[in-house]
């Protein structure tokens, strides 16, 4: 029997939970790319959060077209996987809601040696005059695991955790001769 729907998502909040940064993709308002890595806390829900740099390229970015794309990558002693989503950005308004978030992210995600993170450092030498925290709710999102056979070849599977997509319909089978 196969893994229901929230076993997945417990994996997938497992898998966030053990990984600390993720590639964000996103795109201008002249669809110009660009890709940065976040330091980021999930939640239960699958959403995630991540400060940044109020008025830079990758928060512009986001304001003009909230649509993003980001992967979580885990390569360790030959182990490949990753979690890729999609979905929208949006930033926390609400001061109290963002002070709170901001420090649940800053103590989930720096150790004390990373103290302060690397936001609250650009804030204090005056390189960023605001920080934004930037909720990600999820549309879309799959855990890829690529495992390597005896012969060295990857043998990937992928679980979708959550899919807002018609499902492609199946195609047909080639014929094979004999």
């Amino acid at each position: 029997m196969g893994e229901t729907s929230t076993d997945l998502q417990a994996k997938a909040y497992e898998f966030m939970l053990t990984h600390r940064s993720a590639a964000l993709a996103t795109v201008s308002k002249t669809g110009e790319p660009h890709v940065a890595t976040v330091y980021f806390a999930p939640r239960k829900d699958l959403s995630l959060y991540f400060s940044t740099k109020a008025g830079g390229r990758k928060y512009d970015n986001m304001i003009a077209n909230p649509t993003i794309s980001m992967v979580i990558t885990h390569d360790v002693d030959g182990e490949l996987a990753s979690l890729q989503l999609t979905g929208k950005a949006k930033r926390i308004e609400d001061i109290k809601d963002e002070q709170r978030t901001l420090f649940e992210l800053w103590r989930l995600r720096y150790q004390p040696g990373m103290w302060p993170p690397p936001p609250m450092k650009m804030y204090e030498r005056g390189l960023a005059p605001e920080i934004a925290v930037i909720k990600v709710t999820p549309t879309e999102m799959m855990l890829a695991n690529f495992e390597t056979t005896n012969h060295r070849r990857y043998r990937p599977f992928f679980e979708i955790v959550i899919s807002k997509r018609k499902p492609r319909p199946k195609r047909a089978q080639r014929k094979t001769s004999s």
